[in-house]
């Protein structure tokens, strides 16, 4: 049985091409989307694929409604995932996970401080 995400096992390179095809209601908008985003940040990680930017995805629909929507729902996604990545950011400057050892050092004394006062 393969645990991999389906997400995980699509990687892009200046020569892919993936077509997404399906019924009605079976989610190839929301795929797309995902897709979409994964490519663009593949791109930032990956400098060997520096052809792969908006403007060398070709996203194709059937309708103009569908294209709007996609659209639509792209740039929802991309400024969602800007959110997320900027939240991410400022949890690592604010929650102190990257730091020197004697900040640790000391706020551990400070805190055995204050509870051998309080016993």
């Amino acid at each position: 049985m393969n645990n991999v995400h389906p997400f995980n096992q699509i990687n892009f390179t200046k020569t892919n091409a993936w077509v997404i095809e399906a019924s009605a209601g079976t989610g190839k908008t929301w795929t797309i989307e995902r897709l979409y985003i994964k490519a663009l940040l593949q791109n930032i990680e990956y400098s060997q694929y520096k052809n792969l930017s908006i403007q060398n995805i070709l996203v194709v629909t059937f309708t103009k409604d569908a294209t709007r929507e996609l659209k639509t729902r792209i740039r929802l996604q991309i400024k969602n995932t800007i959110n997320t990545i900027i939240n991410i950011i400022i949890n690592i400057n604010n929650n102190k996970p990257i730091t020197v050892y004697h900040d640790i050092y000391h706020e551990f004394l400070v805190k055995r401080y204050i509870e051998s006062k309080c016993n």
